[in-house]
């Protein structure tokens, strides 16, 4: 995904907003405009468009057949089936959402950083080497190249994704792995 976090940023703004009020206090999910919100979102953000169109397709027929329909009045479990569904269509484990009406409230119109923010992060992004941690020749001549996550900054991360590359340049093989834990790395 171009930007990992984004979808949960945007699933975070866009339930609430479709969560209205009833005689209860219980706020119910208008699942349709839900899904066709994270189908529309996915393929605006998604970085594989033909994996974006599956997942919005997917969630929106499981909305067609109301598998949502009696989660509507609890938006945490309606997240949870949508997180399902969204795996079950296109296994991958960086993208995930949650409900979050702090976070809806909170937020801007727009996702994307403002200047000082983007600074922020840049400033994040240098002080922990790009999320990258290390690069070895494994026995067999095999080039590892574990990393923790995407982020946007290229032009500051390519010299030391140049460098990593360049480490690994002459191995026999060469393993680029995308986890969210150095445990979960450690595991391939």
């Amino acid at each position: 995904m171009k930007y990992p976090r984004l979808l949960t940023l945007l699933v975070a703004v866009v339930v609430p907003s479709f969560c209205q009020a009833q005689g209860t206090g219980v706020p119910a999910v208008d699942i349709p405009q839900l899904m066709d919100s994270v189908a529309l979102r996915l393929q605006q953000h998604y970085i594989f468009p033909e994996k974006a169109q599956r997942m919005g397709a997917y969630v929106q027929s499981q909305a067609k057949k109301n598998v949502y329909a009696a989660l509507a009045t609890d938006p945490k479990h309606v997240m949870k089936q949508l997180q399902a569904d969204l795996q079950a269509a296109h296994h991958d484990p960086h993208v995930f959402v949650e409900y979050n009406p702090e976070l809806a409230k909170n937020s801007r119109v727009s996702p994307q950083p403002n200047p000082e923010e983007m600074a922020q992060a840049k400033k994040y992004w240098k002080a922990n080497n790009y999320l990258f941690r290390k690069v070895e020749v494994l026995p067999g001549n095999i080039g590892y190249f574990p990393f923790t996550g995407f982020i946007p900054d290229l032009v500051g991360a390519q010299p030391t994704i140049s460098a990593a590359l360049q480490f690994v340049a002459n191995t026999n093989a060469s393993s680029l792995i995308c986890a969210k834990t150095w445990e979960e790395a450690r595991k391939w």
